[in-house]
């Protein structure tokens, strides 16, 4: 009788998905719990600390390394709590794989081998790692030189200067006077004179070369004596201080014993810069608004020569007083033509004559006009051609000026023309201009004439011939002619001059 067959275990019924759902649910809420119980207390005691005082007193210098650590140790205690809730653990850095290294191709084999690498080495404690040098440090690779930009070329000073006094009479004849003295005092060497051009210390004479220049210095004693007191040189390279607070006059005691009140000139101001510095000044001149204002303190524009000039000390003691020096510096000007009122050289403008102050073209700044009809005595307010305001165009105040520290921007040139139109508007409405055109003005005493209508009426006593539209009056011009009698248009005084007078041909 054959055995009976072994009993197999009855099979457990399928679990349903939201059954296994909440199972792995609660196995994650609690390995969630598990992992808080681990973790939490050393963030709770790592967060404590933190907020110590001990820590917050720190300087900037001790507290970066601090935040370094902070950064490091939440992130390896992140990826600790993540491998626990996974059911993982994590990799040690020394154990993961390293990256391998790229293959070469064996020769005489047909398939690839890879590179031998080397066993990683063990990992080092502290203080080994203290005590071995370490790594090499980056040495920044050096740029090479720039190559230094090529200078452009200047153009040679062609230039001949002329010192004169401020009150010497070529002043006053100006240069085309001096021109023309010089060239019929040149005669057959006239052309080697261009032009002469008005400068602080006298005239600049203008040649075409340097040949040129030397050949129109070898005439510097005929030069000299048509002009008569003058010093005629080439510009040599100089250093300007303006020197404050040098007293108008000094007292001296004179070899009786008397004391003389002196005014101090450029002789004596040079004796005294020589005496306090050793270097002695080829020029030295009052300034404009020094000799204007009359006070006790006057100001002075002293030159050295730049190749021989060491720089003298912001306080110099001279004439008895402390004066304070200065160093100027020159700085290109703004050029403004006093033709159209533009910004270029007025030597090289073609273009038409403005008036300076409304800028119209018509007229001159002599023969100025304005279309205002106000009563007389009436002053229109002046009209910048650049700005629209109430000032001339060469007004030095003007905010369309160009300037080369701060070049005005499209939208800033905007606003301010605006602005400016607007100052003038209400300018001209302060000085009651008026642009109302006057007509129909009658006599006082006279009755005013009614003015009477144009009509297209005949010769007295003949009846008005009706005017015609204009539409009528085209088709019949375009009309090819009859055989008729022709009619001519023919135009009559008081007579409508569309109306035909038929004639016989």
């Amino acid at each position: 009788m054959p055995p009976p067959p072994p009993s197999t275990p009855a099979a457990k019924p399928a679990q349903t998905l939201s059954q296994s759902l909440l199972d792995i649910a609660k196995a994650a809420s609690v390995r969630t719990e598990e992992g808080q119980q681990i973790f939490c207390p050393i963030s709770a005691i790592w967060d404590n600390y933190l907020q110590t005082d001990a820590v917050r007193k720190l300087p900037t210098r001790l507290r970066k390394p601090l935040t370094a650590l902070c950064a490091e140790i939440s992130s390896v205690a992140n990826k600790h709590f993540d491998a626990y809730i996974k059911g993982t653990y994590p990799v040690p850095a020394s154990q993961k794989p390293q990256p391998q290294s790229p293959v070469s191709l064996s020769s005489g084999t047909d398939h690839l081998t890879p590179t031998s690498t080397a066993p990683p080495s063990p990992p080092s404690s502290y203080a080994q790692a203290a005590a071995t040098d370490g790594p090499p440090r980056h040495q920044p690779t050096r740029k090479p030189p720039l190559q230094a930009a090529k200078a452009k070329p200047t153009r040679p000073d062609t230039r001949l200067f002329v010192r004169i006094s401020p009150e010497h009479s070529a002043r006053a004849a100006g240069a085309f006077a001096v021109l023309t003295a010089l060239k019929r005092s040149l005669g057959e060497h006239a052309h080697l004179l261009k032009e002469v051009l008005s400068v602080s210390t006298g005239f600049a004479l203008c040649a075409d070369s340097m040949e040129s220049l030397t050949a129109l210095e070898s005439h510097t004693d005929t030069m000299t004596k048509t002009i008569n007191n003058c010093k005629i040189e080439r510009q040599a390279p100089w250093t300007t201080y303006r020197i404050d607070n040098v007293p108008r006059s000094v007292r001296t005691l004179d070899p009786h014993g008397q004391v003389t009140n002196n005014e101090v000139t450029d002789g004596i101001l040079f004796e005294s810069i020589c005496d306090a510095t050793g270097q002695t000044p080829i020029r030295a001149v009052e300034t404009k608004r020094s000799a204007k204002a009359n006070l006790f303190n006057t100001s002075w524009s002293v030159n050295f020569l730049t190749d021989s000039h060491q720089p003298i000390p912001r306080t110099l003691r001279i004439l008895g007083t402390t004066t304070n020096p200065r160093l100027v510096t020159y700085k290109p000007k703004t050029v403004q033509c006093t033709r159209c009122f533009l910004w270029h050289n007025t030597r090289s403008c073609s273009r038409v004559q403005r008036c300076r102050i409304c800028g119209a073209g018509n007229h001159t700044e002599e023969t100025h006009t304005t279309s205002c009809t106000a009563a007389k005595p009436h002053s229109c307010p002046a009209r910048c051609i650049h700005c629209g305001g109430p000032h001339p165009a060469d007004d030095l105040n003007c905010p369309l000026r160009p300037t080369l520290k701060a070049p005005k921007t499209k939208l800033q040139k905007e606003v301010i023309t605006k602005a400016s139109k607007a100052a003038r508007s209400r300018a001209a409405a302060a000085a009651k201009c008026s642009k109302t055109p006057v007509t129909d003005l009658l006599m006082e005493g006279q009755p005013a004439t009614p003015q009477t209508p144009v009509t297209d009426s005949l010769m007295e006593g003949q009846p008005a011939t009706p005017r015609t539209p204009v539409r009528e009056r085209l088709q019949d011009l375009q009309a090819p002619p009859t055989t008729g009698p022709a009619t001519r248009f023919l135009p009559a005084e008081n007579a409508n001059r569309y109306a035909s007078l038929p004639f016989n041909v």
